[in-house]
């Protein structure tokens, strides 16, 4: 599947380029998050398609792929970027929607992710380097 996404890049691209296709990522398992059945439908690979991506400023990276596959009651992301530099960036993350820290690897900004269910549509992201929380999203 590939997938049309809007960027804004800036110094900290990768970060945020990580940060924008794994809130895209999270929102497709919504509807089944919170049961301890994982959707098979959320399961698989997803390329960015950069013909189909706006990027504004700095140029985009050269490709990037998700792979969600289950694990237990969870769902495994690993996420791999090939900066427009031509660097490698592969994060892997296993979190729960249970508003505990699990860990993440393979980021230089965020060490762990937590993820928490606010309603049936909506939830929480938060990633923390040592400890201190460096981002917060909702999706």
């Amino acid at each position: 599947m590939e997938v049309p996404v809007k960027f804004t890049a800036s110094s900290r691209s990768a970060f945020r380029i990580v940060a924008a296709l794994t809130a895209f990522t999270l929102v497709a398992a919504l509807p089944h998050a919170a049961s301890a059945q994982v959707d098979p439908r959320i399961l698989g690979t997803w390329k960015l398609n950069l013909t189909k991506t706006t990027w504004s400023p700095g140029p985009p990276p050269k490709s990037m792929t998700v792979t969600r596959e289950q694990v237990g009651d969870a769902v495994k992301y690993t996420i791999d970027v090939v900066a427009a530099n031509g660097n490698q960036v592969s994060i892997v993350e296993t979190p729960r929607y249970d508003g505990n820290d699990y860990p993440r690897t393979g980021s230089a900004d965020a060490d762990t992710i937590a993820l928490k269910r606010l309603d049936a549509n909506t939830v929480q992201e938060t990633l923390k380097k040592s400890g201190k929380v460096v981002q917060t999203a909702r999706q």
